[in-house]
């Protein structure tokens, strides 16, 4: 598993401008949360930005991901919606990073199924629109507007 880290954060950080050393840590997080690195790779491959991966990483752990039965569930969930939207993967991300943001401000912790619900109906909103912004600015009008008023744990 190691090398198979090692080699994955090679490929990573090959013409990228962050380091190896920060892709091997970002990989090694990701398997502890329970991502197979098939799916690390697609998810390094298509955001290419360790940070938001990051990000993604927290909302992983154990106690945050709400009705997904584990990590995998929830990547897989990930990409149906965003096969099912105008968005990419690292637009959801970025949506993802947007709503921790808004939840820290407020000394709030919801789930990573909550979240993606919320993102997921921003989405379809956004869709509808004739100018479509990007999927975390539509995210924030959308908290700044209406709230969140999802579980809290």
């Amino acid at each position: 598993m190691v090398d198979e880290a090692k080699q994955l954060a090679d490929e990573l950080s090959a013409g990228s401008q962050f380091s190896r050393q920060l892709w091997t840590s970002l990989i090694e997080r990701l398997q502890s949360a329970g991502l197979d690195s098939r799916r690390i790779a697609k998810l390094g491959r298509e955001v290419g930005n360790p940070g938001l991966l990051l990000n993604f990483s927290e909302w992983l752990s154990a106690g945050r991901l709400g009705d997904f039965a584990n990590a995998d569930a929830a990547v897989v969930t990930l990409y149906h919606l965003v096969d099912a939207s105008p968005f990419d993967v690292r637009s959801w991300l970025l949506a993802l990073k947007q709503m921790q943001f808004w939840m820290q401000s407020r000394q709030r912790m919801v789930t990573l199924s909550a979240v993606l619900g919320y993102i997921e109906c921003t989405s379809a909103a956004l869709s509808a629109q004739p100018l479509r912004m990007e999927l975390s600015d539509g995210v924030e009008d959308m908290l700044n507007t209406y709230g969140f008023h999802g579980f809290s744990n």
